[in-house]
């Protein structure tokens, strides 16, 4: 069967950590464009809706942008007790198979 982009990009990503694993700064790092971005969009809308006159509506915007920072803190907490776990479990043969040929059995 085929691999999808996503599922090859996952498993592009085991084989960066398989070399550098995922510490907690560099998944911090990592994440600090997007948040940003997401926070500027945010920003945005909420400065939108203050000049709309419906202010209350800056609140909905200001709870995305820190439900999308808690949920990005648990993940950057649980992925290197996951990988350290996955790196162990995983068979490298086949991950490095499937991304040669783009596809696996």
């Amino acid at each position: 069967m085929e691999l999808e982009p996503h599922q090859y990009g996952i498993l592009k990503t085991y084989v960066k950590w398989r070399r550098s694993p995922p510490t907690y700064g560099s998944l911090i790092a990592a994440n600090v464009k997007p948040l940003a971005v997401i926070a500027i969009y945010c920003g945005l809308a909420g400065l939108g809706c203050s000049l709309m006159g419906i202010p209350a509506f800056m609140l909905l915007f200001l709870g995305f942008w820190i439900g999308e920072l808690v949920a990005e803190s648990a993940r950057i907490r649980t992925v290197p007790v996951a990988w350290s776990v996955l790196e162990h479990v995983l068979d490298w043969t086949r991950v490095e198979k499937a991304i040669a040929s783009r596809s696996f059995d």
